[in-house]
């Protein structure tokens, strides 16, 4: 089962690609979207994690099984994730 309030780490810096855009990254589920401000990319960013976690749980897999790989992360913030990780780890996830 998926704990029903979890704090995620999102990440929101300017897109390299397309000037004026910026993208949004959720560390946890290394899920990206990208938006035309801040605000917009974080907003999107959420909402895509959201929609990875419900299909995730619906199709019986842990999303807990996939995150951004330790050079995105802030150090301290990595070191929460692996121990949190562990326990989350341990939950089975249940398709009714």
């Amino acid at each position: 089962m998926i704990p029903p309030e979890l704090e995620l780490t999102y990440v929101v810096m300017p897109a390299t690609d397309v000037p004026g855009d910026w993208i949004g990254h959720c560390l946890e589920l290394d899920v990206i979207s990208q938006g035309v401000d801040p605000g917009h990319a974080l907003m999107m960013v959420m909402e895509a994690a959201a929609i990875i976690m419900s299909d995730d749980r619906a199709s019986g897999r842990n999303p807990w099984a996939r995150c951004a790989p330790e050079e995105y992360w802030p150090p301290e913030a990595l070191e929460e994730w692996t121990e949190k990780r562990k326990e989350l780890g341990r939950l089975r996830i249940v398709v009714p």
